[in-house]
């Protein structure tokens, strides 16, 4: 979610759209993915700006996504929250590392 005005030149998200579908579709074609940093503007890439504070960015994990350049002066924020259902994080096919958090002893300590 932004937490500041997100602009074209603040450093904005990019993705690029179905990208979570690759993987699968490559495997079943048997074929290498294709090289989205060799040729960017070939694979559709979104940089999603503008945002205004408070935007909320939904995505699925697998899709491709990355920043661009912050040619601004000011630190790009943009934290992120991820969810998963309990059932999935508790299955054999689940293989994505629990992610850093903040400790409740530092959460407790901010400001409201």
């Amino acid at each position: 979610f932004a937490v500041n005005p997100i602009s074209a030149t603040s450093g904005p998200m990019r993705i690029v759209p179905s990208s979570q579908r690759w993987a699968v579709d490559a495997a079943r074609m048997q074929r290498a993915l294709p090289d989205v940093d060799g040729d960017p503007c070939a694979w559709g890439m979104l940089a999603l700006e503008p945002l205004l504070p408070g935007d909320v960015i939904v995505r699925d994990v697998r899709v491709l996504h990355g920043g661009t350049p912050n040619l601004g002066a000011a630190t790009r924020f943009l934290p992120s929250l991820e969810f998963v259902l309990g059932w999935w994080a508790a299955s054999p096919g689940y293989d994505w590392p629990d992610a850093a958090c903040l400790p409740r002893e530092l959460f407790e300590r901010l400001p409201d």
